[in-house]
């Protein structure tokens, strides 16, 4: 339904931008707008809410939603080809109901996962070895911290 997408560029301070993106098509807000909202809600007030991901995507991030419908506007968008790739490239990647991705600033997804796979986590010990006790929070964190370190090794390192 929807994604979140993270975009990475590098700024003069060698701050990463992240740009979240949420997309989902008006039709299957519609057909399935309670799945979204208890997405959306299961994010907000958990991996969204807490600390350690608030504070690496503060530092190394900048978030922004977008719907599917959007994407597709600007995908057949001919005045502005770079926003329209970026556009199609997201599309691309986006997979039902969330999708979160982070995309490098030319719109190259550098890493996905769906929502599910977040809100679905189990509890283990590694986890709390690590100093968590939400397994979407780990998850989220893990992804963030790992696309992160991929946006680096290809193209910084």
């Amino acid at each position: 339904l929807n994604y979140t997408m993270y975009r990475l560029s590098t700024t003069t301070s060698q701050k990463h931008t992240v740009w979240p993106a949420v997309s989902g098509s008006r039709y299957t807000q519609w057909c399935c707008g309670e799945c979204w909202r208890t997405s959306r809600r299961a994010l907000r007030e958990g991996p969204l809410a807490a600390p350690k991901v608030l504070a690496l995507l503060h530092d190394s991030f900048v978030s922004s939603w977008a719907l599917v419908t959007e994407l597709k506007s600007h995908a057949g968008n001919t005045i502005l080809p770079g926003v329209s790739m970026i556009a199609s490239l997201s599309l691309d990647a986006y997979t039902f109901p969330v999708q979160i991705l982070i995309q490098e600033a030319s719109g190259y997804v550098v890493a996905a996962i769906n929502a599910n796979q977040v809100l679905d986590a189990e509890l283990n010990d590694t986890m709390i070895q690590q100093g968590f006790h939400d397994p979407a929070e780990f998850v989220y964190y893990k992804f963030l911290e790992e696309g992160l370190k991929k946006y680096r090794d290809i193209f910084i390192d």
